[in-house]
């Protein structure tokens, strides 16, 4: 019987075997079918989907066996259960995996306990069922371990049509491959000062019910930061002068459970990131400018060397060489709204915000 209660893994682990009772023997499992496990005595997995969530330790069993679900042609709802009348007092664990077993598994979803109330308690029942999202033509890897007992059970498989997926989202900002995008000063989760960069896009027009956020480095790396049901964020703790890789994924909730069905073709975008302002950028009083008549009017108490002019998503609009004190740049074919205007002055730069009509 359980003697501490047990949280699946915020990041979840990878692992990979290669032995009898291992995933190549891995006995494949269809939908509509109940199986049975005579006893858990295969190779178990090295990592685990389980944590002590009191000291956020690995919880490793000894032993398991191995089942392996291949989804169709279209995406399904699978549930795997042993909450079956035949397992009454039975104490299972539970894993979903993906992957291939020459290369690494992946965690998917997981389950211990159908409902744990207490050590003892009456009201525990202790089978394990997970409902996962299985997308059409990969493969799924179930595992039940010996954490709790290694004798055996029946479990069943059974599946059901997954919903539509929901659109992509689309007009990103910053837009894809935006330069000079601007870092504002803001607070973090726990109000300490900060930089960040605002975040937005369009939602699709099959509706989503949120929005999964990644961002990274690289656009083979982004990490998923969470998921929100706003069309609009600020990420904080961006930095300066660096290149970031952004997605976001439309999901729709199935039925009201944890379950997310994600959007299929979102898109990776990337952008820059303007660089910090230093001792050498030239201040705000030297620099003044106005909109009049279609035209952007620049003053200097030095001379200007060149104006660019962004997008507010930080797309290049216009660009010219001045070598004066003064400049005028013509707007009028831009469309109305907010614009970035970068000026060079002896290789010091300021960039200030000004609204087209």
């Amino acid at each position: 019987m359980k003697k501490i209660t047990l949280g699946i893994a915020a990041l979840f682990a990878a692992f990979t075997m290669n032995a009898q009772d291992s995933c190549t023997d891995a006995v494949e499992v269809t939908a509509g079918n109940t199986y049975t496990v005579d006893a858990i005595n295969g190779e178990a997995a090295t990592s685990t989907c389980y944590t002590n969530p009191n000291t956020g330790d690995p919880i490793i069993a000894e032993n398991a066996e191995w089942f392996v679900y291949t989804t169709g042609n279209e995406n399904m709802i699978v549930t795997i259960s042993s909450d079956l009348e035949t397992n009454s007092g039975a104490d299972t664990r539970l894993s979903i995996f993906t992957g291939t077993c020459d290369t690494e598994l992946t965690c998917y979803a997981a389950n211990d306990d159908v409902n744990y109330v207490g050590e003892n308690d009456p009201a525990n029942n202790l089978t394990s069922t997970t409902e996962f999202f299985a997308e059409a033509g990969v493969t799924y890897y179930i595992i039940w371990d010996d954490q709790w007992e290694g004798t055996g059970f029946d479990f069943e498989v059974t599946e059901e049509l997954a919903p539509e997926s929901p659109g992509v989202a689309t007009t990103p900002t910053p837009a894809d491959n935006a330069v000079n995008v601007e870092v504002i000063e803001t607070t973090d989760s726990q109000n300490n000062p900060t930089t960040g960069v605002e975040f937005s896009w369009e939602a699709p027009s099959t509706g989503a019910s949120g929005y999964r956020v990644y961002l990274g480095n690289s656009p083979d790396n982004l990490n998923v930061l969470g998921t929100t049901q706003n069309t609009q964020v600020t990420i904080t703790g961006m930095e300066y002068s660096t290149t970031y890789y952004w997605k976001i994924e439309s999901v729709n909730q199935y039925e009201g459970v944890s379950i997310l069905i994600p959007a299929t073709g979102s898109s990776t975008w990337s952008f820059t990131t303007e660089g910090e302002m230093s001792v050498d950028d030239f201040k705000n009083e030297s620099l003044t400018h106005y909109v009049s008549n279609g035209l952007l009017n620049i003053n200097a108490e030095q001379q200007l060397n060149k104006v660019t002019l962004y997008s507010i998503l930080g797309s290049q609009v216009a660009s010219q060489e001045v070598n004066n004190t003064n400049a005028t740049i013509e707007i009028s074919n831009l469309q109305a709204g907010v614009y970035l205007a970068q000026v060079q002055v002896e290789g010091k730069t300021k960039t200030f915000k000004f609204v087209k009509k």
